[in-house]
């Protein structure tokens, strides 16, 4: 019996596929879906570029108008100052981001 099993595991099986079944497994497959229409930049973005180009203006502005406070010699401008370079390249980031952020 061990020989009989031995030897029907051993033995390569005999594969026959049919001439049409290529054309049938294609029939029956669903249709590709169609590809997206690529999405317009909305508001979103157009804000972004006016916030961004606002930042840079106004602190470029205020460095121009006293540049005594630019230095940071106060704990507030600090902030300001951190908090608007942060903003700027928050901005930058999101609107560099190809698949229109977030």
């Amino acid at each position: 019996m061990n020989l009989l099993l031995a030897l029907s595991l051993e033995e390569k099986p005999s594969v026959e596929i049919p001439s049409a079944f290529a054309a049938r497994v294609a029939a029956n497959l669903p249709a590709l879906p169609s590809p997206k229409a690529r999405r317009q930049p909305g508001y979103g973005r157009r804000i972004g570029f006016v916030l961004l180009t606002g930042l840079v203006a106004a602190t470029s502005f205020l460095a121009l108008v006293d540049p005594h406070w630019f230095v940071a010699n106060s704990l507030l401008w600090l902030a300001i100052e951190t908090l608007a370079a942060f903003e700027v390249g928050a901005l930058a980031i999101w609107l560099m981001r190809r698949d229109g952020g977030l």
